[in-house]
């Protein structure tokens, strides 16, 4: 009995300074530090901005000369539509450029 014991307390001691179980195994690694968003980040967010801006302008500008040539029987009414999508596309891709930014700027420990 007194080996069996023995046999016990040195197996009990050899998994506990190998980590092989009990509480030694169980432990919980500590929080991460919270994650920044590098500079060069937002300002890749603040440019594609800027450049969904210029697309809007150029979009609009198409659309409306897309009109009048289109009033006056120039342009089919799918290069109107056409030109019509295509200052819609660029107003989604705005919002969603806007939105990326925030969240850039917004940093990802702040989301919930």
């Amino acid at each position: 009995m007194q080996k069996n014991i023995e046999f016990q307390e040195k197996a009990s001691n050899q998994e506990i300074s190998t980590g092989g179980g009990g509480l030694a195994a169980a432990r919980v690694p500590p929080p991460a530090a919270p994650e920044r968003v590098a500079p060069q980040e937002i300002q890749a967010a603040k440019a594609e901005v800027d450049q969904t801006l210029a697309d809007i302008e150029k979009r609009k500008a198409d659309m409306d000369r897309a009109q009048k040539l289109h009033q006056n029987q120039f342009i089919s009414t799918q290069e109107m539509d056409a030109a019509r999508t295509a200052h819609e596309i660029a107003l989604a891709n705005h919002r969603k450029a806007k939105e990326y930014y925030a969240l850039a700027v917004e940093g990802p420990g702040r989301r919930n």
